[in-house]
């Protein structure tokens, strides 16, 4: 090998190539099988395994020379091997790197490389002290420092859940960048909001978010069990269940215990979305349509007794207290007393058994009879009627249906029970269950209410007064949007709610997206003094909203 690839004088100089290794470390100076016989040494001396490596391996060594084998070698016997899983990949990129330690990729010597102009440093200006990050965004664009047109609506959302304080650091922070260098501006501020959210968990400021001490009760919970990570929950998620009414909070969190964790890869964004869907006003997908008062006194039982010392409220995941809150006041009571008198010590799966207490009082003759004495005389008259002509079997009224009619005006339910009637479901095997859907129907047809300890606002007062004149469904809007709505200074949810009147809802598919940039748009613009209308007909002097004179587009074109 020597005598084909190395300067002749070299195999006659001691002091360099093979005569040097073999003097050095004992490396044979012959033939190809060199590489082997070191690798046999290494391997006596318990510095590898040679048998990790195959054939190829040797061969790469010995196109390497005694000394590069060498060198190779102990720069592999200098790490930690029992941690790589791909030893012999390993070495390879070792042996690549010690044949070609300079790729022709790097700059060759003597290159000096052209000086990098440096960027022009843009002075900070001083925010004013109660300032919201809204106001800085404003005061950055009005400087030409910033463009806030480049912010789309999905970072205002991110910047929205941040609080004020790393809200504002977050615009001061791409203000400062040079934009020169930046080609995805939106994508570059979501980086900086992550870099923030994280940069919160690792301090621990997430700390200084006070939740009630029930809902900090369960969100430990669900750290300790696994389902989330406590560097997982972040500033952003305590201020988003803060803001919940604690009954609320407890129900999020209770549904996020029941998740698989292996399942899910993204936890906080998981627990965000049902944030959001109880926001919204929907808490889960039911076949039965489960009444607010009923619910908030089920889990005000609960945490009484869990103060009390009686049970653990950790244990029930959403689904029990969803069965919990389908039962009569009286009924749930009884099976949570019955749940705590209860020997616990053999019970493995404490939601099963309380999923069996349930079952057990839905079809118990007390509580049918106490779910019975909740109806009205002429609803109860009405559902006799359709137990005598066939349309229910009388076993199939169990409590949980019973209490969950009992929650209806007295109107409405004999408007369900004469909608179940003449419907005649001769073909449906599970009628129970088909007249729980004409309830969950007209219960979800009410539209969503606002949230507990929610006043009425100028911007819900108006939004009424829009739908009862017919200018659009106030029930497709979600809770959400009207929060945005809310949080806009005076003027400008009227003002939002207006442009969404006058527009086209013909070809509008996402009626809540189109709301959405509407909100963004007029954030954007300033959307005027505050108090200013817009006409809610179309504007006739050939210009739109938000536009000079001329820049019009062609009605139906564009958004």
């Amino acid at each position: 090998f020597f005598s084909e690839n190395m300067p002749k004088h070299g195999l006659d100089n001691p002091g360099y190539g093979p005569a040097k290794a073999a003097r050095t470390y004992g490396y044979p100076a012959t033939t190809a099988q060199g590489a082997a016989e070191l690798m046999e040494k290494y391997h006596r001396e318990g510095r590898l395994d040679m048998y990790k490596f195959d054939e190829s391996i040797v061969k790469d060594l010995d196109a390497c020379g005694p000394e590069g084998a060498v060198r190779a070698l102990e720069l592999f016997c200098e790490v930690d091997a029992s941690g790589i899983r791909n030893q012999s990949g390993f070495l390879k990129g070792i042996i690549n790197k010690v044949r070609n330690p300079f790729p022709c990729n790097r700059p060759k010597d003597g290159f000096v490389p052209p000086p990098v102009p440096e960027a022009p440093v843009k002075p900070k200006l001083q925010v004013p002290p109660g300032s919201t990050y809204w106001d800085v965004l404003k005061q950055y664009n009005d400087a030409g420092l910033m463009d806030m047109k480049q912010l789309d609506a999905s970072i205002i959302s991110d910047l929205d859940t941040l609080p004020q304080p790393q809200a504002i650091r977050a615009v001061e922070a791409y203000a400062a960048a040079d934009f020169s260098n930046i080609r995805n501006p939106c994508g570059f501020m979501k980086t900086i909001i992550n870099s923030l959210k994280m940069e919160e968990s690792a301090e621990g400021k997430a700390d200084d978010v006070v939740l009630a001490p029930m809902v900090q009760l369960h969100l430990d919970s669900a750290v300790q069990k696994g389902i989330i990570g406590s560097h997982q929950v972040d500033a952003a998620i305590k201020c988003q269940l803060a803001a919940l009414e604690p009954n609320v909070a407890i129900r999020v969190l209770a549904d996020f215990s029941m998740t698989d964790p292996s399942s899910i890869s993204n936890k906080p964004g998981f627990l965000m979305s049902i944030i959001k869907r109880h926001k919204m006003g929907r808490s889960a997908t039911l076949g039965v349509a489960i009444s607010a008062e009923n619910s908030k006194a089920i889990i005000d039982t609960l945490q009484e007794y869990h103060a009390a010392g009686k049970l653990d409220m950790t244990e029930f995941d959403g689904a029990i207290l969803r069965d919990l809150e389908t039962l009569p006041h009286s009924a749930a009571v009884k099976a949570i007393e019955s749940y705590m008198v209860a020997d616990h010590t053999h019970i493995r799966n404490r939601c099963g058994f309380m999923k069996g207490i349930i079952n057990l009082l839905r079809k118990d003759p007390s509580s049918v009879a106490a779910a019975g004495a909740e109806l009205d005389p002429a609803v109860k008259k009405l559902l006799d009627s359709a137990v005598e002509q066939g349309h229910i079997a009388e076993g199939q009224c169990d409590a949980a249906l019973l209490a969950t009619l009992a929650s209806f005006e007295p109107a409405e339910a004999t408007t369900i029970l004469t909608e179940f009637m003449e419907a005649a479901p001769t073909s449906v095997q599970n009628k129970a269950g088909f007249l729980c859907s004409i309830m969950k129907r007209h219960r979800e047809a009410a539209g969503p209410a606002a949230p507990p300890g929610t006043n009425t606002t100028p911007v819900r007062e108006f939004l009424k007064q829009l739908h009862d004149a017919g200018k659009f469904d106030m029930h497709k809007m979600d809770e959400c949007i009207i929060q945005d709505l809310e949080a806009m200074p005076p003027g400008g949810g009227t003002r939002a709610l207006e442009l969404y009147a006058a527009a086209d809802h013909a070809s509008i598919r996402n009626m809540s997206g189109f709301m959405k940039g509407i909100i963004n748009k007029l954030r954007r613009e300033g959307f005027g003094p505050p108090g200013q209308r817009v006409p809610i007909d179309p504007p006739s002097s050939g210009s739109s909203w938000g536009q000079p004179p001329g820049a019009w587009t062609q009605p139906g074109k564009g958004k």
